[in-house]
């Protein structure tokens, strides 16, 4: 069976995989928010919350490239993509800046509201700027730099889903030496750290070429969907690799993305894997992402940075579970519900590229 004939089985892993690699996000702020190392996986040269972000993109590049095959137009695709970031974006960010901030801010709160810089946090919903300060918010914290940091990659993943749709209505996304190209120029420049040091607001070049590489893997495996089987061996020899870095340093991103990407879509995918589908209660690995490093934020402050990176881990991740499981039935399920109606101007839905399946 290869990844296009497992797709026609609705029953999938990758909200399970979403789930956990949001947790290892969690786990790994733990660390850094109550002044610890993170000690990462042994087979990886980077953190786990930076494994989980990899993870995060490799099913993001796969999903938003079928996502844009499956929709109608430019219009369609857009309008998904911006109802699954910016309402629970937006949600976190006026809770954050009116309920959050006025209880734990160390300035009185005329003082609190009267500074420029609390509405300046407001900028971040457009995600091409994104603020992590709130005055007085946090300060006092082992990690006095940002209020949420989680929300960095988010402006990333936009961009690359802007690029997804650019190719998608030159039709170069069907080209498939397009998307080997991609992959090829991002993971070559990635492999020899060539990264340019510019950057344009809060986007860095030097983040924005790793982080894409992991994006193209996923789009290549949707890409070539026919062609690559999900085989018990391959995934064998996956995890052997894996095995085999833990004893030499990590994997680089070269090996990882070549061996970790297959492992991760056969755990996805593969009819032999039966893992619980907690799409039935659901989808709650965005909003975890999201809610989870303010909530940590907060049970160090609370604790007046005393307390574990485990203890912070546990009862953070129930916190943030409560909010997320909230955000995905009262926001983000109902704006989703939207995708079916036409809430964008006409205009949007001419593709004067628009090439015929």
């Amino acid at each position: 069976m290869n990844i296009s004939e497992a797709l026609k089985n609705k029953r999938n892993n990758f909200d399970l995989i979403r789930l956990i690699a949001a947790v290892m996000v969690i786990y790994s702020h733990s660390y850094a928010l109550c002044g610890k190392t993170d000690p990462g996986p042994s087979f990886y040269q980077q953190t786990y919350g930076g494994l989980g972000v990899a993870i995060f993109l490799m099913i993001s590049g796969f999903l938003v490239t079928l996502s844009w095959f499956k929709s109608e137009n430019l219009s369609v695709f857009l309008k998904a993509r911006c109802l699954r970031i910016f309402p629970a974006l937006i949600f976190v960010i006026f809770i954050t800046t009116f309920i959050l901030g006025p209880i734990v801010t160390s300035l009185p709160l005329p003082q609190y509201f009267s500074n420029p810089d609390t509405y300046r946090y407001l900028k971040t919903i457009t995600l091409f700027d994104v603020r992590y300060y709130l005055p007085g918010v946090f300060t006092d914290n082992v990690y006095q730099y940002a209020v949420n940091g989680s929300l960095w990659s988010l402006v990333y993943e936009f961009i690359f889903y802007l690029i997804v749709a650019f190719f998608g209505v030159t039709g170069l996304l069907k080209r498939k030496s397009v998307t080997i190209f991609l992959f090829a120029i991002t993971l070559t420049l990635s492999s020899l750290n060539a990264f340019p040091t510019f950057h344009i607001y809060t986007i860095y070049f030097s983040q924005f070429l790793p982080l894409f590489t992991y994006f193209t893997a996923g789009m290549l495996f949707y890409i070539f969907k026919d062609h690559i089987p999900l085989s018990k061996s391959f995934a064998a020899i996956s995890i052997l690799v894996l095995i085999l870095a833990s004893f030499f340093s990590g994997l680089n991103i070269s090996l990882f993305i070549i061996f970790g990407t297959y492992l991760i879509f056969f755990i996805a995918l593969s009819p032999d894997i039966k893992l619980p589908q907690i799409s039935k209660v659901g989808d709650f690995s965005y909003g975890l992402y999201i809610y989870a490093f303010p909530v940590q934020q907060f049970v160090v402050w609370i604790y007046g940075n005393k307390i574990s990176p485990i203890n912070n881990f546990m009862l953070s991740t129930i916190i943030a579970l409560f909010f997320s499981a909230f955000s995905w039935h009262i926001i983000e399920k109902n704006f989703l519900k939207l995708k079916n109606h036409a809430i964008m101007p006409t205009l949007m839905k001419i593709n004067p590229f628009k090439v015929n399946d």
